[in-house]
């Protein structure tokens, strides 16, 4: 559904009244994310949420979503948890060389990283009773709908599975019941989406402390994040240490602090063969980087690899810093996020 649609149907329910619904099943839409939705929202906001969060919907009804972002629609058995989208291999990270030719430090140590089959592609079946998976897979280009039909009363949990935390809830009740209706659903989606924008506004205006840089800002308990750099453009002196960090984020997101004159294109974070371990794993053995020269690695690379804020993410930081040593302007990058970029002004 077109942003224009959706604003057309919201002003025409405007005073809608919660209703039985009439005899037959029905399908209710809502929508999985919400990029590139609210013109005023700051640039980089991304709706970690579905919209609207929760459906009540009646037995034999269904749901359809539509993407509005790169997310899942993923029904686990009532009661167990989301499938991980990103699994380790088998094997051993071999043939990963910087920009002199040098090995990385991970190479025979690290498993090689890729998405898990059974949480990135489709699952079978178009019913959900709680009893089996159900799941969207990740979005096609260009994003094509998900619809699933509900045979079992009951209040059922379903998650993105490429962003931890971000879950919504669908309750299905007895034919008896007052539900809302389509209309109303999308109006209360809107809503929930402006809601999300304006906090992300006065969360893109907060300061930020010396010697810092936010790494994607997404507060506490909220529904978004915001995939920017906090500042954007950054200073330091020579000899300073700067801290990336994502400390006191909700844990819905993954970025990297990456600097170098690298493109995307030449360190991408999806390859061929699965994750990029050039992207994902630090440049250097943890757990300290080294100073910053602008000449890392024969090239100027250097990164945190993947950080976030994830408590059950053991193995990964939501926090790196770096000294740097030399004066320059050096570009700075998330390599997870086409666009969040940002720069490391250094004077002497």
């Amino acid at each position: 559904m077109t942003r224009r649609v959706l604003a057309a149907a919201c002003a025409a329910t405007a005073v809608a009244a919660v209703v039985p619904s009439v005899a037959g099943a029905k399908t209710f839409n809502t929508f999985a994310g919400g990029d590139d939705v609210v013109k005023s929202a700051p640039k980089g906001f991304s709706p970690n949420a579905f919209l609207r969060n929760t459906m009540i919907v009646h037995v034999g009804d269904s749901v359809r979503w539509r993407f509005r972002g790169f997310h899942t629609v993923t029904f686990p058995v009532k009661g167990k948890k989301p499938p991980a989208f990103i699994l380790p291999g088998a094997q051993l990270v071999a043939g990963a060389v910087d920009g002199a030719g040098r090995p990385f430090w991970f190479n025979g140590k690290l498993p090689t990283l890729a998405p898990n089959p059974v949480a990135a592609g489709p699952a079978k079946g178009s019913n959900y009773d709680g009893t089996k998976l159900r799941n969207s897979g990740l979005p096609a280009t260009p994003p094509k709908s998900y619809s699933l039909k509900f045979t079992k009363t009951g209040t059922f949990s379903y998650y993105c599975v490429v962003h931890p935390g971000m879950k919504g809830t669908v309750r299905v009740v007895s034919s008896r019941s007052r539900i809302p209706t389509d209309a109303q659903n999308q109006t209360a989606a809107t809503r929930e989406l402006n809601r999300l924008a304006a906090v992300a506004k006065i969360a893109a205006a907060r300061p930020v402390a010396a010697g810092t840089v936010n790494v994607g800002r997404a507060p506490a308990g909220q529904r978004f994040t915001i995939n920017a750099f906090f500042p954007s453009k950054a200073t330091a002196k020579v000899g300073q240490t700067v801290k990336f960090t994502m400390a006191g984020q909700t844990a819905t997101e993954v970025h990297t602090a990456t600097l170098g004159p690298l493109t995307r294109d030449q360190v991408p974070f999806i390859g061929a063969t699965g994750v990029n371990p050039i992207a994902a794993y630090p440049s250097d053995p943890p757990p300290t980087l080294p100073p910053y020269t602008g000449q890392n690695h024969g090239n100027g690379f250097l990164n945190t690899g993947l950080l976030d804020n994830d408590p059950a993410s053991t193995t990964i930081s939501n926090t790196g810093a770096v000294t740097f040593n030399s004066a320059g302007t050096f570009q700075l990058k998330c390599l997870v996020h086409p666009g969040m970029d940002a720069t490391v002004t250094v004077t002497p």
